[in-house]
C-alpha cells in the first residue's frame, strides 16, 4: 500500500502544524506537514472556468493550492491545471513543488 508523503493542515494558522489536529501521526509515520492557503473546491466540480478563476484570483505569496487528483471525473481540474499553471507563469508566478525530505 503506498504512502501520501505531504498531509494537509486544515488550521494552518497554529503554531507547529505537525502537532494540529491528526498531523501529529502523520508527521510520525514521515509525512510533511503543509500549510492550507487555498482550496479550490474541485471534489464538488463547479466547472472549468470557476476552477481557473479561483486561484488565479485567491493566490498568494507562499500559497499552497490543493488540487485533488482522486475520487472520481477530475477531468475539470485536469483542464483548469493546464490553463492556470501557464497563466500564472506568465504572470510572474513562480510555482515549485514541495522540497522532500530525507
Amino acid at each position: 500500500m503506498a504512502r501520501p508523503a505531504l498531509a494537509e493542515d486544515p488550521t494552518p494558522t497554529v503554531a507547529d502544524p505537525t502537532r494540529s489536529g491528526g498531523l501529529g501521526a502523520a508527521a510520525d509515520l514521515g509525512t510533511q506537514a503543509l500549510g492550507r492557503r487555498l482550496a479550490i473546491g474541485d471534489w464538488k466540480p463547479p466547472g472549468t472556468t470557476e476552477l481557473i478563476r479561483r486561484p488565479r484570483e485567491g493566490i498568494t505569496p507562499g500559497a499552497v493550492v490543493l488540487m485533488h487528483d482522486g475520487g472520481g471525473d477530475r477531468s475539470q481540474a485536469v483542464d483548469a491545471v493546464h490553463t492556470v499553471v501557464p497563466a500564472l507563469r506568465s504572470d510572474r508566478w513562480h510555482l515549485s513543488l514541495p522540497a522532500r525530505r530525507g
